[in-house]
């Protein structure tokens, strides 16, 4: 006979299961709440009910399961997911309405650890009191479980919190209530004032006198946060709240001592600083100084040559200022054609300079007897000047006859004869030197010889020096290195004093963001402080 195959149902079993545990462990959250009697017999019951239902779907199944794998997977189907589903919708809605409410029950704990614990940190505070409101807000009001407890508590804790900020000067949870403007914020507020006014009246920590007659009546009828100024809602705080004030207005005295003294000390180290880099930047500009001076000593002793060599130049033009020199000029001319022949020569000479002529005569060009090339015959004949002649004398060719004395003879070869070359006219040149008066200038004839004669005592004179030990280069030398080296060493120490100033002005921005922190943490106003630190280019000693 073949086996009969039955479905496996264990998914079926392993989800309840799953659902009853998380079921279960969200009762347990709420139940760290039960002080505030938070009511969810509700869910309870329902949670009860879906495990009597599963057992009996359990039971059934336990006892009558189908012959075959296919009916069994349908009839787990339509029980035991079901009834899963059924838990599970139970689940996500005990969640949807209690998860605000847990954390209402956090934050308001939260918030009342942190001014129990006296924190400084109201801006969390307030932010977390803004979340509290919100989260109140948003709780349903048909969700099947009894809160009112819990909600009286978070309002006591928001009044608190209320009070807590007056303590800074603050009023952001006032103001965003009031922006809101709900009338059960006002009611269930109204409700904790009233009490808190009452107590307060009774211990006579306030008295009739503080609370003019419009505020009574409301306080009768239920006063709400609207009624409250800032002013008296800080007279509740400072009454109520003695030992955070305290305590508060310790931390506040302290944080402005902390800062005045992280301002003096600043102060101490600007005027350190500024002293320092003022000092260090007038001691390289000194040592600057003192280089200069050693080089200038240094160049004045090389410079002996050449100081005595300006000077013998001085001296040299001085005497020669004294001559007067005239130009003297030296030209070939060609007296058959009148034309002067290459470049004049002109010297300027202080002696005086007769008019002084040379003629030579060239005969003409002829075969050389040796049979190369061509030759011609010339004779130089010294001119007899005339007596009596004036300054703008010269030869003409009508000039030379009877007036010639022969000096010497001479030949002339030649390869090739040009185009200018003749070989049938004689040609004459003259040789003239002459001296124009009106052409004159200052000798120069001692400035170079007083300029050598000079620049060579000079170097005696400081060879003289360094071998009598009277100078000593090499010490200037030395000297000079070391001031270098001082004055490198110096450059970095202005450099360290920029770099410490530089820090100095962060720290000013750090200062100045202080003051700015604790006047808005504590709502007070701080007295200016000068924490500027000048540029560079202003700092003085």
């Amino acid at each position: 006979m073949k086996e009969v195959q039955f479905a496996d149902v264990t998914g079926g079993y392993e989800r309840f299961d799953a659902l009853k545990k998380n079921l279960e462990g969200i009762f347990e959250k709420v139940r760290a709440m039960k002080k505030y009697k938070i009511d969810i017999t509700y869910y309870e019951n329902k949670f009860e009910e879906f495990k009597r239902e599963f057992k009996l779907q359990d039971d059934f199944l336990q006892n009558s399961k189908m012959p075959f794998k296919e009916m069994q997977a349908e009839y787990e189907k339509f029980t035991l997911t079901e009834c899963n589903k059924k838990l599970e919708a139970l689940t996500n809605e005990f969640e949807e309405n209690v998860t605000p409410l847990y954390n209402v029950y956090l934050l308001f704990g939260n918030i009342e650890d942190l001014m129990d614990q006296h924190s400084d940190d109201i801006d969390e505070i307030i932010s977390k009191t803004k979340k509290l409101i919100d989260q109140i807000n948003g709780i349903s009001t048909h969700n099947k479980i009894e809160i009112t407890q819990l909600i009286e508590k978070a309002y006591k804790v928001i009044y608190k919190a209320l009070k807590y900020e007056e303590i800074y000067n603050k009023h952001d949870i006032l103001e965003f209530l009031q922006r809101k403007n709900l009338s059960t914020n006002r009611e269930s507020l109204g409700r904790v004032i009233r009490s808190d006014i009452n107590r307060q009246l009774q211990k006579g920590t306030l008295s009739r006198k503080d609370i003019d007659d419009e505020l009574i009546e409301h306080i009768e009828e239920g006063l709400g946060y609207d009624y409250l100024s800032p002013e008296f809602l800080n007279q509740l705080s400072e009454n109520s709240l003695t030992d955070e004030h305290q305590v508060v207005y310790a931390r506040k005295e302290e944080a402005v001592d902390e800062f005045e003294d992280e301002v003096s000390t600043f102060n101490k180290d600007k005027r350190w600083a500024i002293e320092t880099y003022v000092e260090r930047k007038h001691n390289v500009r000194n040592m600057k100084l003192g280089r200069v001076g050693i080089r200038g000593k240094l160049l004045a002793l090389l410079m002996t040559p050449v100081i005595a060599s300006t000077a013998g130049y001085y001296i040299g033009k001085n005497m020669s200022d004294r001559i007067d020199e005239y130009a003297t000029t030296t030209r070939v001319v060609d007296l058959n054609k009148e034309v002067v022949v290459g470049e004049p020569t002109v010297v300027y000479d202080e002696k005086p300079t007769t008019y002084v002529a040379t003629i030579t005569i060239y005969q003409p060009w002829k075969k050389n007897p040796s049979g190369v090339g061509y030759i011609r015959n010339a004779t130089a004949y010294e001119y007899m000047v005339p007596e009596n002649i004036d300054e703008d004398y010269h030869v003409s060719i009508d000039d030379i006859q009877g007036n010639l004395r022969e000096k010497y003879k001479f030949n002339e070869p030649k390869d090739v004869l040009s185009p200018e070359d003749s070989i049938t006219d004689t040609v004459v040149y003259l040789t003239e030197t002459y001296q124009n008066k009106q052409d004159s200038r200052k000798s120069k004839k001692f400035i170079i010889p007083g300029a050598v004669i000079g620049g060579v005592l000079g170097i005696g004179a400081l060879v003289a020096l360094y071998f009598l030990q009277i100078v000593n280069l090499s010490e200037l030398m030395s000297e000079i290195e070391k001031l270098s080296n001082r004055i490198d060493r110096g450059k970095g120490d202005v450099d360290q004093s920029k770099e410490t100033i530089e820090k100095l002005k962060a720290r000013a921005k750090e200062i100045l963001e202080n003051k700015k922190k604790i006047e808005e943490k504590y709502g007070i106003q701080l007295e200016e402080v000068n924490v500027e630190v000048p540029e560079y280019r202003h700092m003085r000693q």
